[in-house]
């Protein structure tokens, strides 16, 4: 997760929550693995053109931001989700730009 998107993420749950750190630190990693688990299967699910799969994969990756409070890219997965894109190729762009706001961490790009 990106160092800015973590901080976010470690803030919201300090501020909402009041987790130690250790507790945070545990969250913030499994959280970490599930949003680019999910970042990795809606990119895989828009390159198969599928139209039910990436509504799927977004919600759920709208669902493990919106529990770190990092409301922007619930606002953006959001929009993945009601998939109001034209075409699969701008539906993927968004999902790339999201994951892309979200890690610096290499996910496969689809072809």
């Amino acid at each position: 997760m990106r160092k800015d998107v973590k901080q976010a993420a470690n803030t919201f749950l300090l501020e909402t929550y009041n987790f130690p750190e250790e507790t945070r630190a545990r969250l913030l990693e499994k959280a970490t693995r599930e949003i680019l688990l999910n970042c990795q299967q809606l990119l895989s699910a828009i390159s198969s053109g599928e139209k039910a799969a990436p509504t799927k994969c977004a919600h759920r990756l709208k669902s493990n931001l919106n529990a770190l409070g990092l409301v922007a890219l619930v606002q953006e997965a959001k929009s993945i989700e009601a998939n109001t894109f034209c075409s699969g190729k701008a539906l993927l762009g968004a999902a790339m730009n999201l994951r892309d706001k979200i890690t610096d961490k290499p996910c496969s790009t689809p072809t």
